[in-house]
């Protein structure tokens, strides 16, 4: 995988769901300012009234996408592409590391699930705050199932064996649930 396209990738597409704003604004959970920052490059919260460039902003968006991608390089246990990557790198920015890896979606992904599960399951994975389903995440999900999904055809074709892996992993995971659950079976 090219882990700077995956991180170019996510820095544009989170800079475009989030928008610009060059001073501070109240979000659901604090200040926020450039493309939904809470927190500067140096971990001093954003405050009223505090205003940031464009350059700046996302300069510290980079910075974060970095530091997202180290924070959930490995909870993800099956080879996927840049593309899929920065979807996550995106939810986890959106939604946080310890959402996303206590997520069905992330358990989904992991077990090799076929893609209208593991689209269905984004479609519900973080809509809501402060238990409230807002539409704008929603949305937010729909896009990133899409970059998600934007270049499978294209990963398929030039990493066969990498397929292929992913394929037998799954069969090997399927068959040691289904003895798995014999045995218990048998000792209940």
């Amino acid at each position: 995988m090219n882990l700077d396209l995956a991180i170019s990738t996510a820095t544009d597409f989170i800079a475009k769901q989030e928008g610009f704003m060059s001073h501070a604004y109240w979000d659901v959970n604090g200040y926020a300012i450039g493309y939904g920052n809470h927190y500067y490059s140096d971990g001093s919260a954003v405050q009223d009234g505090d205003t940031i460039s464009k350059n700046d902003a996302y300069d510290l968006l980079q910075d974060v996408v970095r530091d997202k991608e180290q924070s959930i390089r490995n909870m993800i246990k099956v080879p996927i592409n840049e593309y899929q990557y920065a979807a996550l790198i995106s939810l986890a920015y959106n939604c946080g590391e310890g959402n996303l890896q206590h997520s069905t979606l992330l358990q989904l992904i992991n077990s090799g699930a076929d893609q209208d599960t593991i689209s269905a399951q984004f479609e519900k994975t973080c809509v809501t705050a402060k238990g409230q389903y807002l539409p704008s995440l929603y949305t937010r999900r729909v896009a990133e199932t899409t970059l998600f999904y934007s270049d499978v055809k294209t990963f398929i074709k030039n990493n066969p064996k990498t397929t292929m892996a992913i394929v037998a992993a799954t069969a090997v995971f399927v068959t040691a649930t289904v003895i798995y659950f014999r045995q218990v079976r048998k000792a209940a």
